[in-house]
């Protein structure tokens, strides 16, 4: 929070267009931070394989208060994640809807977990997120 509190206030930042992006347990943070900051607008979260299976892990879907996000989510995935499994992403997404939250999910099926196994599709789609987004 304080990072992006920084942001905002570094004048060669819009504050107006600033975008949260998280992968794994990151996703989680800036699910997080996106839900608890009322006094800091941010327009844009992404997170990359977002949602964690159990296990003893906090998971996002369980950790986060998703009627506080005031922003477009974006969730990529991997389809061979056994991380961050594709149905553990569904939750985050489905918790977002149940929300009334605007998101878009989207499954890579030949990547995994630590990789974005070149698929060039999964950067295009970002960038398509965040300039539409911001």
């Amino acid at each position: 929070r304080d990072a992006l509190q920084r942001a905002r206030a570094d004048p060669q930042v819009d504050p107006k267009r600033i975008a949260l992006i998280g992968f794994s347990q990151g996703s989680v943070a800036a699910f997080t931070i996106g839900a608890r900051s009322s006094d800091v607008k941010v327009l844009g979260l992404v997170g990359f394989a977002a949602g964690r299976r159990g296990g003893g892990r906090l998971t996002a879907a369980e950790s986060v208060d998703y009627g506080k996000i005031q922003a477009r989510v974006l969730i990529q995935v991997g389809g061979k994640d056994t991380e961050a499994p594709p149905e553990a992403s569904r939750k985050v997404e489905q918790a977002l809807l149940d929300a009334k939250k605007t998101v878009k999910r989207i499954v890579y099926p030949e990547c995994g977990h630590d990789d974005l196994c070149g698929d060039k599709k999964y950067f295009a789609d970002l960038l398509a997120f965040l300039k539409d987004t911001l």
